[in-house]
């Protein structure tokens, strides 16, 4: 790499740095303005997440969301205690916990799914098809070079 080609990469990433931040804090308060109350937006991704993939462990949730057992506990229970996951142990391993979403669940997880596609339609209308496209396209690739980054020390 040239310096000029170097220095056009810096100048970007700080554009990026700019940039970022804000908009970070505009899709939290985008993905998190929920037709339900007292969800929060850990609960709306495990939800989520469940909808999609089937049922997962405690440490994949913890993974998932980047925290200790601790805060998975929390989690987990709160939506236990409304009915919209179910708990079992692992039939091998007794220590291992598995989450499934109950019909309540799946019912809530349906609700927020169609929320959030229908005020995403209204944003891809807004940016146009191709743009969308575009930054689809861009996020895909920028999530797999982060993971492929994850581990490496920060320069």
């Amino acid at each position: 790499m040239d310096d000029n080609e170097s220095r056009r990469i810096w100048a970007l990433a700080e554009q990026v740095d700019q940039v970022l931040p804000v908009l970070a804090v505009k899709l939290v308060h985008f993905v998190k303005d929920f037709p339900v109350p007292d969800v929060t937006l850990p609960q709306a991704f495990l939800l989520h997440h469940l909808r999609h993939h089937g049922p997962c462990t405690a440490s994949t949730i913890a993974d998932l969301l980047g925290v200790t057992s601790g805060p998975v506990t929390s989690l987990t229970k709160r939506l236990i205690q409304r009915g919209l996951l179910h708990r079992r142990p692992d039939e091998k391993d007794g220590r291992v916990v598995w989450f499934s979403l109950t019909e309540a669940g799946e019912a809530l997880a349906d609700t927020l799914s169609r929320h959030s596609t229908e005020r995403w339609a209204a944003v891809i209308r807004q940016v146009g098809e191709d743009r969308a496209r575009t930054a689809l396209e861009i996020m895909g690739n920028t999530i797999r070079v982060l993971d492929g980054l994850q581990g490496e020390p920060s320069r």
